[in-house]
């Protein structure tokens, strides 16, 4: 995925609210809904390391909302957790 590809050896990158220099979401050691929300097909970012994220990865990019609009005309997205 090409956001992957963006992240590389990336940790960290700054917190287009306050500046700082904030660490990107970890997936492994923090929970999504604490730091997302889905707005649409928009994705919000909810503390600096969910803004930051968003913002470094380009998750807003025109081609992830046309991907996003695509899979939701499928039936496919938001995606179903599985808990």
């Amino acid at each position: 995925m090409t956001c992957n590809l963006r992240e590389g050896s990336d940790l960290s990158s700054v917190d287009p609210v306050s500046s700082s220099i904030v660490p990107l979401f970890n997936p492994r050691t923090q929970i999504w809904q604490e730091h997302f929300r889905l707005d649409g097909v928009r994705l919000e970012g909810l503390s600096a390391e969910g803004r930051t994220t968003v913002e470094f990865l380009q998750l807003n990019s025109y081609e992830r909302l046309a991907e996003r609009s695509e899979l939701a005309a499928a039936g496919r997205f938001p995606p179903v957790r599985s808990e």
